[in-house]
């Protein structure tokens, strides 16, 4: 058997990594057609249950201030925008509804120089539901307070050659 040239080895690697490639894209379809499947069967129990009161909840707040989204693993995901507070009707009663479906509840603000936010996040019965709720800049119950400064050292780098 003759040795492999320099050319027949390239041609195998190429071979090898395109078949690679294709193995890699075919588990990764099966996995997204497993993650549609799973929604599927899910949607009757879980999701559309919930999604269908949470959109009833919403229902009076304007298209332009929410944004409500499943993920292609189930989770939900509703944006609200420009609100005056996280006390207003809509807002307490969809966390109200949450926080009655479990108790693996958590939450966490975002206070920055131009927004004010806070995610409330739900795991129900293996689903996931996660709500942030921007606050207007303007809010008449909701404002920033500066509680400190941090410096932060940046460690930077340029390329040398030789």
């Amino acid at each position: 058997m003759a040795m492999k040239t320099k050319t027949d080895r390239a041609i195998d690697a190429a071979r090898s990594a395109i078949k690679s490639t294709l193995l890699t894209c075919k588990d990764n379809v099966e996995q997204a057609k497993q993650r549609a499947r799973n929604i599927r069967a899910a949607r009757y129990v879980r999701l559309q249950p919930t999604l269908t009161r949470i959109f009833a909840i919403l229902d009076d707040v304007k298209e332009d201030d929410k944004y409500i989204f499943v993920s292609s693993y189930g989770s939900v995901y509703v944006s609200l925008f420009r609100q005056d507070g996280f006390k207003v009707p809509h807002v307490v009663e969809l966390l109200e509804y949450l926080s009655g479906m479990t108790d693996k509840t958590s939450s966490s603000d975002s206070a920055g120089k131009y927004s004010m936010s806070r995610t409330f996040d739900f795991s129900i019965e293996g689903m996931d539901v996660h709500v942030s709720v921007d606050v207007k800049s303007d809010s008449a119950t909701c404002h920033k307070v500066v509680v400190g400064t941090t410096t932060e050292e940046r460690v930077t780098y340029k390329i040398v050659c030789d």
